[in-house]
Parts: structure tokens; C-alpha cells; sequence
């Protein structure tokens, strides 16, 4: 599909449409028992997250039958497409299984690689930030870009990050240590001397967190790029940076080391340190 042809002002009505309705199949889960099992990779899945995810591409495919799609569970299915969707149903599935309502389903829209529209949905607490990436938009020169908040969409407010804390000021979350075992154990130490805080577990729930003002950054490893499309036009949107640990672009096959920061200043503050254990020079 041309870009000339997609009507994204439909396309977003539609997307929040459906989300609402997956809203019901988390609701029908949560906290209730599940068929639960764990992946080759060892990370678990649930029945909520296979019924998710079949829904939204179910939902996707037939509305938008040019569109590729890529879920977490079903895999990929773009055939060439330079558009495709790009869906972790459950990101934080631990946290879904043990009743903790931090975890959240994310939606993206690729465009060749390039992140084109993201939301970061919180289904229990109905909850839901939405975004176009402003880079993409500016080379259209059609649209302006919409961060929003809550559900249902008529009472959204638009987000915009007035932050310019420093590395010692700031506010930092990751998922869990378990994600830097592979880094030289002097990481996290060294790294905690140098911000006021940490604050630990939160999966995708953090970056949205980041979008509202309430952290100033999240540092991540073993991340993989489901669990980060629909971060990226939010984080963008409202001021703030992302890449991974050396400043580069994430990509689909990238090394799975994530940071954002909720302004340029900070984020290069923490490439500083963190391109030196990516690059294993410390």
C-alpha cells in the first residue's frame, strides 16, 4: 500500500475501536485462571495473550488487507508490504499472571522500517497513550502529531514533556536486573551512583510513564522489537529521545539495548555511559 492511499485519520478511529473491544479480552482474564505455558525462549505466554493478539489480527488483516502484520505469538506476515502492523498483545505478560495490573498491550504501525503510529494501551486500568512519530509526519506535511491520555478518546489531553533534569536528577526504571546478567557486574552499582533513583519492574508500562512526566528515563536489555514499536512515536512525540545503547535507531534485528530519556540533554548524558558497556569497553 502507498502512503498517498491510507487514510490515517481513519485508520487511528479504527485502531481505537478495535483496542477497545480487546479490552474486554484482557478484562475477561485478568486475575482469573489461565492456561499458562513458557516458550522455547523460556519467557511464559498465556491464553489471554493468544486470544489478543488472533483478535487484533484477525481485525487488522481484514480491515486493512494491505497492511503486513507481526505479532509476538503468530510471527510475521508482511509479504513485502512496506506497511505493516507490529502488536505485543501482552507486554509484561509475568506481571498479567500474577494479577498486577502494569502491563499493557502495544499496537504499531511500520512504515519500511520507519515507526509511523503507536499505542501504548493499559486495558485494566483503561488507560491508553496513542502517537504519530512527528518525523514521519513532518515528511508528509499533512499532519500534526497527537500524544494522548485515558479512554475513552473524547477525553484524551495532548502531552508535551517540559523536562531538562540531568543524569543526577533523574528518575530511572528498568523491568528487572535479570535483563543486564550478560554485562560486567559493576554495571548497575555504577550506574546507580550517578542517578537519584531506580525504580524496578513496569515492562512497557514505564515508557508510558516516561510520556507522562512521572520517570525521566528507562534503560533496557534483552528487549526485542515487539516490545518496542509502539514506544517509539510516543517517546518522540511529546520531546523525549530513543534508541538503543549507541545512540542508533531501533531496527528489527537490532541488539536488543534500549534507553529513553525525556529530553536530548539526558539522553546523551547516558549514551555516554551505557555505549561503553555496549561496545564491552568497560
Amino acid at each position: 500500500m502507498e502512503k498517498e492511499k491510507l487514510n490515517f485519520s481513519q485508520l487511528e478511529s479504527f485502531v481505537h475501536r478495535i483496542l477497545d473491544d480487546a479490552q474486554k479480552i484482557s478484562e475477561k482474564y485478568f486475575r482469573k485462571q489461565f492456561q499458562q505455558q513458557k516458550k522455547a525462549d523460556l519467557s511464559p505466554v498465556t491464553e489471554a495473550d493468544l486470544a489478543i493478539e488472533v483478535f487484533l489480527r484477525e481485525k487488522l488483516t481484514k480491515n486493512y488487507p494491505n497492511i503486513g502484520f507481526w505479532g509476538e505469538e503468530t510471527k510475521r506476515k508482511d509479504e513485502g508490504q512496506d506497511f505493516y502492523w507490529l502488536v505485543d498483545p501482552i507486554d509484561g505478560t509475568k506481571s498479567f499472571m500474577t494479577g498486577l495490573p502494569i502491563f499493557a498491550t502495544l499496537l504499531a504501525l511500520f512504515y519500511k522500517e520507519q515507526p509511523v503510529f503507536g499505542v501504548i494501551e493499559n486495558p485494566i486500568l483503561k488507560e491508553r497513550w496513542w502517537a504519530w512519530n512527528p518525523k514521519f509526519l513532518q515528511k508528509e506535511g499533512n499532519f500534526s502529531f497527537l500524544s494522548s491520555f485515558s479512554s475513552p478518546v473524547q477525553n484524551s489531553k495532548l502531552l508535551l514533556l517540559k523536562n531538562s533534569k540531568t543524569l543526577k536528577e533523574a528518575t530511572l526504571a528498568s523491568t528487572t536486573p535479570f535483563m543486564f546478567v550478560d554485562l560486567p557486574p559493576h554495571f548497575l552499582p555504577r550506574l546507580n551512583e550517578k542517578i537519584f533513583t531506580w525504580r524496578w519492574a513496569g515492562d512497557a508500562y514505564n515508557y508510558a510513564l516516561l510520556v507522562e512526566g512521572f520517570l525521566d528515563a528507562v534503560v533496557e536489555a534483552k528487549m526485542q522489537f515487539y516490545d518496542c514499536g509502539a514506544l517509539i512515536p510516543n517517546v518522540l512525540a511529546v520531546g523525549g529521545c530513543i534508541s538503543d545503547w549507541e545512540g542508533q535507531q531501533i531496527q528489527p534485528n537490532f541488539c536488543g539495548q534500549v534507553v529513553a530519556s525525556a529530553n536530548p540533554a539526558l539522553h546523551q548524558e547516558l549514551l555516554l555511559y551505557l555505549s561503553l558497556f555496549a561496545q564491552k569497553k568497560i
